[in-house]
């Protein structure tokens, strides 16, 4: 029940609505001013709000705004390191504010450019100690032209950069356009593992891979095929991401899940088409994952599994430029919102207990 004094402020919807055989929960809260991309801080105390050149924070518990900064230039992301002592939010420009997150004093700001308009996803190291960003250059060797895929880690000790790790060279068959990438920190820090987008340029498809580079051994353990959204879960347990269930020009895409501490994968088909845009996550506990699929022209569906057994345990519709789901640590709510749209309200869904 939601106290008197907050009526104004919540929007509370309650309503199931029958599709055939399959029922969509539409059962959220949401409250004025927290739009456009939104995320739950590690522990979901708080929640992490963008917005043009803004970083805000917000309760996790209720619509409360606690904190608003600046910055230069548009923001693309922000986390928090799983410590808890840094917040570092990331630019177009490839520029990185760091914040101490105990009074939040900003203690650098670290420029590493992109080249043209390339998508430069970055990762905090659980210790929170360093900062690896993706670095995509184009390159002309022999007449050839290629894409080359680096990492830059910064140390936040003191705002340098520290190394350079080469991570792939594909074909560039598109010029000027760059695929997405993401890097994720395997929480107990001896793993870095990255993805990159499927490149389909000029009638051709150019198959990529996870790898997994062994920071310990200093290499690359695992090549599996693969592309973006893939992340860890906090506990690290699990590592998801989409695996291709053929390599034809237009392929369609599954669920993969890396369970981590036996070495084992498993695979879930989805609802639905799967695409860069399915906000793919996993919980914090590495209980459930969640993602997005296409569902009607102006709608997009949100499915919810058990990591356990694969098995579906809630489903909601929403608006078709959501692109972004955060599972808070608890596992009692999901967080909806969207990167490409600054206005969408952002919805907190409740989630079953299991």
């Amino acid at each position: 029940m939601i106290a008197p004094n907050l009526t104004r402020l919540f929007l509370l919807v309650v309503v199931w609505l029958g599709l055939g055989s399959a029922s969509f929960a539409a059962d959220y809260l949401s409250w004025p001013s927290l739009t456009g991309f939104a995320r739950y801080s590690p522990h979901g105390r708080k929640i992490i709000r963008l917005s043009d050149r803004t970083l805000e924070l917000w309760s996790g518990k209720e619509p409360k705004r606690l904190r608003r900064m600046g910055v230069s230039q548009p923001l693309v992301d922000a986390q928090y390191s799983h410590d808890g002592r840094f917040l570092v939010a990331g630019s177009e420009a490839g520029v990185y504010t760091v914040w101490r997150s105990s009074d939040y004093k900003r203690i650098f700001e670290l420029k590493d450019p992109s080249e043209g308009r390339s998508n430069q996803p970055f990762t905090l190291s659980p210790d929170g100690n360093y900062l690896t960003v993706c670095k995509l250059f184009e390159r002309t060797e022999n007449k050839k032209q290629w894409l080359d895929f680096y990492l830059h880690i910064w140390d936040l000790s003191n705002g340098r950069k520290v190394d350079t790790i080469f991570v792939s060279r594909t074909p560039n068959r598109m010029p000027g356009h760059f695929p997405v990438v993401s890097v994720a920190w395997h929480p107990l820090g001896r793993f870095l593992t990255t993805a990159m987008e499927w490149d389909q340029g000029a009638g051709k498809i150019t198959p990529t891979f996870i790898q997994v580079l062994d920071l310990w051994q200093g290499r690359w353990i695992y090549w599996v095929p693969g592309a973006p959204p893939a992340e860890y879960s906090q506990n690290g347990e699990f590592f998801a991401f989409l695996s291709p269930v053929d390599t034809s020009p237009n392929p369609k895409w599954q669920i993969s899940l890396w369970n981590t501490r036996v070495d084992l994968f498993k695979t879930l088909k989805p609802q639905g088409d799967l695409s860069i845009d399915s906000g793919l996550t996993v919980s914090a506990k590495g209980n459930l994952l969640a993602y997005l699929v296409a569902y009607s022209n102006n709608q997009k569906a949100v499915f919810v599994h058990s990591t356990r057994d694969l098995s579906l345990k809630a489903q909601f519709r929403i608006s078709d430029s959501a692109d972004s789901l955060s599972i808070s640590p608890d596992e009692t709510t999901l967080l909806v919102s969207s990167f490409s749209d600054p206005t969408f309200a952002v919805r907190v869904y409740p989630l079953p207990k299991h």
